[in-house]
């Protein structure tokens, strides 16, 4: 192998690395979400649904027709409850009311939710200590995020905030960058064995 004497500074040699790596594209892969922490999006992440998908709960309470609140001291029937992941068949009716937790599906009928720190339950009713504004603490369907919007884009690392939004979105894999392969090859005249002065 014929010696090579020309000699570069550090400055030009990374510039070569960076016209290089601008023009290279690494293979794209597709790995499940407990495996992509820390690596590079390939493509953009779309939602395939809204967050969240239906209208919930924000606070532990009832959830109410506010047509039925004449204001401060109105009491509902309570007739049932609504825990989250759990869906209630039924459909609220004219002066009833149902106990509902954060992240319960609002119930047909429904538009707003009385905290449980304003209400007073007592033999299956449940009376208001204060009057809330129509749709309070109500989380809309879709008002994290709408079907169809790119929540990550190309190129963007996956932190684990954003590997909890692609769980939350029912993702279960998605594309990434294959990581480089980086090898450091160090020559020069001031190297010796081991030993030599």
């Amino acid at each position: 192998m014929a010696e090579h004497s020309t000699r570069i500074s550090y400055a030009q040699a990374l510039d070569i690395v960076h016209a290089v790596a601008a023009h290279s594209r690494l293979q794209v892969e597709r790995l499940a979400t407990g495996r992509i922490d820390g690596r590079i999006t390939a493509e953009d992440v779309v939602a395939p649904m809204a967050l969240p998908p239906f209208d919930n709960s924000a606070m532990d309470g009832f959830a109410v027709r506010h047509a039925d609140l004449s204001g401060s001291g109105a009491s509902l029937q309570l007739v049932a409850e609504q825990f989250a992941g759990q869906v209630w068949d039924g459909t609220l009716g004219p002066g009833q009311c149902i106990r509902v937790t954060t992240g319960a599906p609002l119930p047909v009928g429904a538009d707003t939710v009385i905290a449980k720190e304003d209400a007073v339950e007592a033999q299956g009713m449940m009376r208001i200590s204060a009057l809330p504004a129509v749709g309070a603490f109500v989380r809309r369907a879709g008002s994290d995020v709408a079907a169809g919007d790119t929540v990550i884009q190309a190129g963007q690392t996956l932190t684990p905030a954003r590997i909890g939004l692609i769980a939350a979105l029912g993702i279960s894999q998605i594309a990434v960058s294959s990581r480089p392969t980086v090898a450091v090859l160090t020559t020069g005249d001031e190297l010796v064995e081991p030993g030599i002065p």
